[in-house]
């Protein structure tokens, strides 16, 4: 009788310890509290979409012809639009330019030589990516773009002086062909929905070139010339743009 309630003693002190020792690991509560993690800034990396105003170029154009200046900038103001669709940080983009001059003139073959005017018209079409570097308020990135352009120049030619160097004649000069377009820019975050962006880059275009000259002579003589052109043409202000950004990203 003594071992049984000996036994019954041990059991026991051996199961009550245990018990309550089940009772605290049920009762204990995590101590770890979840952070959700900041946004990286008030900006475009905030939304998916973005639409863009091109608001000044400075830029060469591609040559006219035997045009003598063709290495100089021509500046031009709210001359084409821009779409985004921003992943994270990387923006993929389309864009669409254009530009007119109806009175546009240069010198030909020599600055003594002829005097051309008329009406230019330039087209450019592009699809590209950027890359932002940080998530800053101030967003430094790089680029770059492919595409199509065609460039059209329609006017008349004449002596530039007294030196008759030429009969006055018509002139149609029309490049067409395909972009290759690196691009470095920054970007200002500086309001929710509004972003301003200046960029720089060069055109590799790589084009296939039609002339005509209609004569102003009795018989009215016509020459045509085709040719194959390379050209890289400089942007040191490939767009001043300002964007507005849409649909937030949750």
């Amino acid at each position: 009788m003594k071992f049984i309630v000996y036994s019954l003693l041990v059991l026991l002190t051996n199961t009550i310890p245990s018990i309550a020792q089940i009772v605290k690991i049920d009762t204990i509560q995590s101590t770890y509290v979840y952070k959700k993690q900041a946004s990286g800034t008030i900006g475009q990396t905030e939304y998916i979409y973005s639409l863009g105003l091109k608001l000044l170029t400075i830029e060469q154009l591609p040559k006219i012809l035997n045009q003598t200046n063709s290495t100089n900038y021509i500046s031009s103001s709210l001359y084409g639009l821009m779409f985004k669709f921003n992943d994270n940080q990387i923006s993929y983009r389309l864009s669409a330019n254009y530009l007119s001059k109806d009175d546009f003139s240069f010198m030909n073959e020599c600055d003594d030589c002829e005097s051309i005017k008329g009406e230019l018209s330039d087209l450019s079409l592009k699809l590209g990516f950027e890359k932002n570097i940080n998530y800053s308020t101030i967003q430094p990135y790089y680029g770059f773009d492919i595409g199509f352009r065609k460039n059209k120049f329609e006017g008349k030619a004449s002596n530039a002086g007294s030196l008759n160097y030429t009969t006055n004649y018509d002139v149609t000069a029309e490049k067409i062909g395909g972009l290759l377009s690196p691009v470095l820019g920054i970007k200002f975050n500086l309001i929710p929905h509004f972003t301003l962006g200046v960029e720089s880059g060069v055109d590799a275009f790589i084009s296939y070139e039609r002339q005509e000259k209609t004569y102003l002579d009795a018989q009215r003589t016509r020459t045509f010339k085709n040719k194959n052109n390379f050209e890289l043409l400089i942007r040191p202000l490939s767009l001043l743009s300002i964007q507005y950004n849409f649909e937030h990203a949750d």
